[in-house]
């Protein structure tokens, strides 16, 4: 099976010193793999400290939006 090399993270999670750097082929040529901080996954933002924080803070903002499209 291919992979989309340009579709592919990484999130490291913890408090882990060690950030290792990943590369994969793609058609013979190596590409490194993009680290992340945040990701959306199936609804919920998950941040590489496993903190809520950044969900609440990007539904926040949402209901925010749909509050000044309500006021206009």
């Amino acid at each position: 099976m291919k992979f989309n090399s340009s579709k592919r993270k990484i999130i490291h999670l913890g408090d882990s010193s060690d950030r290792a750097e990943y590369t994969m082929k793609d058609s013979g040529v190596e590409v490194s793999v993009e680290v992340i901080t945040e990701e959306k996954y199936l609804g919920i933002w998950i941040d590489d400290k496993l903190k809520l924080s950044t969900h609440v803070g990007h539904a926040v903002a949402k209901g925010n939006q749909v509050l000044g499209l309500i006021k206009r």
